[in-house]
């Protein structure tokens, strides 16, 4: 987005942004949760390689926060975006969460 002002005069414009890697990944995370509370984890897989691709995918953390773990596989057609889940639980004690 962009915003420009002049005296009076003032505008703006916004325009979609595509990032062309070949894989993108993006997790979102949830902004708030509950000591001990279970949640997912949803990850978007975008393939832009030029093919097919289908791989397994796996998340780690430390042991004392959201600890994940499990594989799970995933095809994306070329051009094509998938989305994976990845179960969690949060931390029995507050603080920050390392998730790989």
């Amino acid at each position: 987005m962009v915003v420009s002002s002049r005296g009076r005069r003032f505008g703006s414009s916004d325009r979609l942004v595509r990032v062309r890697d070949p894989i993108v990944l993006q997790p979102t995370f949830p902004r708030f949760l509950s000591l001990g509370e279970p949640f997912e984890i949803p990850v978007s897989v975008r393939n832009d390689t030029g093919k097919d691709a289908s791989s397994r995918s796996r998340s780690r953390s430390r042991p004392d926060r959201a600890a994940a773990g499990k594989e799970r596989p995933i095809e994306v057609p070329n051009g094509a975006e998938r989305l994976v889940y990845f179960p969690a639980r949060s931390g029995e004690n507050g603080g920050d969460a390392h998730v790989e």
